[in-house]
Formats: structure tokens, C-alpha cells, sequence
């Protein structure tokens, strides 16, 4: 849906409904407005421009705080996870891990990995040996991803109720999580930032991932 629009002079912005792919080109960053849908991926397409800031952003996850390394050799991607989606079948191993990002750790391990799956309510990791596996199916709490999506640096990290304590370099209130970034990249000293979606709290940090 991203390289549809880049495709298209007038295209700003994309929105994108995973249960049956249907891909809505944008002629306005944000479109005329914005709200929370589950199941629908929206994302702007200067995003994609820059490397260090480029992401998707699930706005059916987008509650409490996205937090964020302004480094932009991260590789870790929550624009590459794929929420309430099943790569169903095309196994290569299971196994029970901490986090998504393990799971994704222990699939770059194996040369014959190209996707996971993870479900956050018991660390179950499922490794794949196709992209997609064999076929997708939305599934609640269930969370999938191809390996090929974190070797892209057009893709940013953002850890969805994370929070970096500590290390403040200053706060302030802004409209988006992508203004905070911005916000901090202004500033010499900061290194990473936590945003709160309920009120646009931003706070720039002098340390990647706070103290």
C-alpha cells in the first residue's frame, strides 16, 4: 500500500485495513482527521523519507506511551509487527520466549527463518520458514512478522507501553508521537523520548531508554 502511493504525486498518506486488503490513498497527511479503528494501519508517507524516523503506526494500539531511540541504526520495528494476524502453518520450530523482539532475535538466528509469530499471553514463538506462512488469518493477541521488514532503515522503533524513567532533558505537550521526534532531534542532547498519546505529553531523554 506504501509503494502504491509513492507511486502517485498527490499520494500523503495511506490507510490500511488488514482483514481484506483494502489500501486507501491519501491526498492529506493525517487525511481530515483521525481516529481509533481496530484492525486499520494508517501511516504518512514523509515518514518513509527519513530513515530515522520512518514507521507505521497500528492507531488500534496507540493508547498510553509510545516510546522511542532517536539512534537510527535500530532495527527493532514496531511498523513491521502485524497485530491480531496469524502466519498460520509453514513451521520451522516453537519455542516460549520473553518479548517479540526475542522472538524476532531467535528467528535471525536460524538461516532457514523468514517470518514469526508470537503470542504475547504465554511468549509463544513460532518460527516460519515462508513469508506470511502459509496463509494469514486475524487472531486476537496474536502478533506476526517477516524478517525482510527489519532490514529496511526506513522502519522505526516504537515500543507501544513502554516507558523510558528518567533522564529527562525537558517536557512539553505536541499533537503526535512523530512531532515528539522531531521535537527531539532539535535538540543535541537528547537520545530518545516517551510519549503519552492521552494528552501529547512528550519528554525528550538524554539517554537511550531513560535510566
Amino acid at each position: 500500500c506504501i509503494r502504491k502511493c509513492k507511486e502517485e504525486v498527490q499520494c500523503k498518506a495511506i490507510t490500511y485495513r488488514n482483514s481484506d486488503g483494502n489500501c486507501w490513498l491519501k491526498t492529506k497527511e493525517n487525511g481530515d482527521r483521525i481516529s481509533q479503528n481496530p484492525g486499520i494501519t494508517s501511516a504518512n508517507i514523509e515518514c518513509f523519507k527519513d530513515p530515522s524516523v520512518g514507521m507505521s503506526l497500528d492507531l488500534s494500539l496507540a493508547d498510553g506511551r509510545a516510546t522511542g531511540s532517536v539512534d537510527s541504526t535500530t532495527s527493532l520495528a514496531n511498523g513491521c509487527f502485524q497485530h491480531d494476524t496469524d502466519f498460520a502453518y509453514a513451521d520451522l520450530k516453537a519455542m516460549s520466549v520473553s518479548s517479540d523482539q526475542e522472538c524476532i532475535r531467535k528467528c535471525k538466528e536460524e538461516v532457514q527463518c523468514k517470518a514469526i509469530t508470537y503470542r504475547n499471553s504465554d511468549g509463544n514463538c513460532w518460527l516460519k520458514t515462508k513469508e506470511n506462512g502459509d496463509r494469514i488469518s486475524q487472531n486476537p493477541g496474536i502478533t506476526s512478522a517477516n524478517i525482510e521488514c527489519f532490514k529496511d532503515p526506513n522502519f522505526w522503533c516504537f515500543q507501544h507501553d513502554t516507558d523510558f524513567f528518567y533522564a529527562d532533558l525537558k517536557a512539553m505537550s505536541v499533537s503526535s508521537d512523530q512531532e515528539c521526534i522531531r521535537k527531539c532531534k532539535e535538540e543535541v542532547q537528547c537520545k530518545a523520548i516517551t510519549y503519552r498519546n492521552s494528552d501529547g505529553n512528550c519528554w525528550l531523554k538524554t539517554k537511550e531508554n531513560g535510566d
